[in-house]
């Protein structure tokens, strides 16, 4: 007893480490933190489904339908309405991700005040597109938002909230006909080493600091000679 880790972990592959450190409950894991954050969000992507949104006049306006297509079943659909309210809230780590909506158009928007697919990081908003009209009658189909950046988070957390909204509140003109299935971020800059190397990590730091506690210990022995 009382080896150090570094005896055992460093000769297991990858492989390994990963599923150690998927199997480890990230409470037990104290003193290997990050490498129980990194494995909370190693994931190269977030997919929602629609029926998860918070959408305004839901199950008014707004109706969950079933659909064999869907990888999750059942799609939102709206029927007619004025006012598009749709919100999500999703915790993303550090990264640059991309933003892919499933979706088909078979109605009617007005021209003049379409529905903007927004993204906000906390409070910046980082990316705002118009619906795309011209998906009309094409049936269901990946639109890509586009990309954006989540930074490490000023206050030390391991994820920040990021923000995802259909809305449009200004023209009083009925929409009507769109099918939304479900959004996806996909993380570009996405490592699947990292939880093997963040676990090394704090293996590395465990050792440095055991080595300066018994430096110390063994100085201060002296001292007392």
């Amino acid at each position: 007893m009382g080896h150090s880790s570094s005896r055992f972990f460093p000769e297991f592959p990858d492989e390994i480490l990963i599923l150690i450190a998927q199997r480890i409950p990230p409470e037990k894991m104290a003193r290997f933190k990050g490498a129980a954050y990194a494995t909370i969000l190693n994931r190269r992507d977030w997919t929602i489904s629609a029926t998860k949104f918070r959408i305004a006049h839901d199950n008014g306006y707004w109706n969950t339908r079933e659909e064999p297509t869907s990888i999750f079943g059942s799609v939102k659909v709206l029927g007619s309405v004025c006012w598009v309210e749709v919100r999500h809230d999703l915790p993303l780590p550090p990264g640059h991700f991309k933003c892919t909506w499933h979706m088909k158009f078979d109605g009617r928007l007005p021209s003049e005040e379409l529905p903007h697919f927004d993204v906000q990081v906390d409070q910046t908003m980082v990316l705002s597109k118009p619906f795309p009209v011209e998906i009309h009658g094409q049936g269901y189909i990946d639109w890509d938002l586009g990309e954006f950046d989540v930074p490490i988070s000023p206050t030390g957390e391991p994820t920040t909230p990021v923000h995802v909204s259909l809305l449009e509140f200004s023209s009083q003109a009925w929409k009507s006909g769109i099918f939304l299935d479900y959004y996806r971020m996909t993380r570009l800059d996405y490592d699947p080493l990292a939880p093997c190397k963040a676990i090394r990590a704090a293996i590395s730091r465990a050792e440095q600091e055991a080595a300066t506690r018994r430096a110390e210990r063994e100085g201060g022995g002296d001292g007392a000679q």
